[in-house]
């Protein structure tokens, strides 16, 4: 059985801020708010069945979330070069944010945007609309992201995206894994099983 509630934590340009929660009978929960659809908690047992909230988040409602903690990031999460990308022989110049590069969508990326939620039966599903131009982006883009949970302590995201022109994204949700439920964030270490990486420039 999955029960979702909501509670108003903030009011930000003449809009209320609100966080559902939505939970599992036993206990697995995952809160996530309109504004960025950050989430700002994932409740969930550890090998002692301890529920502890294991992902980072600001302990006040943070409008503009510069480490964009749990954030939706996007248009591009990631960033390009000089804030330029050509399509379809046109040039794009895009705000310049993180020293000669664009970073995570620009000035205002969709982690500083409202979003519209609808509740599911195991979960909810987050909606904005782009406009063309928004933040030099080609193409008005409707995103759609479900955040759903199941009985076996499993998150789920799924994102849809439909644009009415040719444009570049590359949308993902921006959490900091936090293992130790706050007790030494930056002690962990991971191990990627992989064949391939992307390489960077210095």
């Amino acid at each position: 059985m999955i029960e979702i509630t909501h509670k108003t934590i903030a009011k930000y340009n003449e809009q209320d801020v609100i966080e559902y929660e939505i939970k599992h009978i036993n206990g697995f929960s995952v809160s996530i708010q309109n504004y960025g659809g950050i989430i700002s908690k994932i409740t969930t047992p550890d090998k002692h069945g301890i529920l502890q909230n294991v992902v980072l988040s600001s302990k006040e409602f943070d409008h503009i979330n510069q480490f964009h903690l749990g954030a939706i990031t996007g248009r591009i999460a990631g960033r390009i070069m000089d804030g330029k990308f050509s399509l379809n022989n046109h040039d794009y110049q895009l705000a310049i944010n993180n020293g000669p590069n664009h970073l995570h969508g620009g000035l205002s990326g969709f982690n500083q945007r409202f979003w519209d939620v609808k509740e599911l039966s195991n979960g909810l599903e987050l909606t904005y609309l782009s406009p063309d131009n928004e933040e030099n982006y080609p193409g008005a883009l409707l995103v759609k992201i479900s955040y759903l949970i199941n009985d076996n302590y499993e998150l789920t995201i799924r994102t849809k995206l439909y644009c009415k022109s040719d444009s570049i994204v590359n949308i993902t949700n921006h959490s900091y894994f936090d293992l130790s439920a706050g007790n030494n964030p930056m002690g962990m270490e991971m191990q990627i099983d992989a064949d391939y990486f992307a390489p960077i420039d210095t």
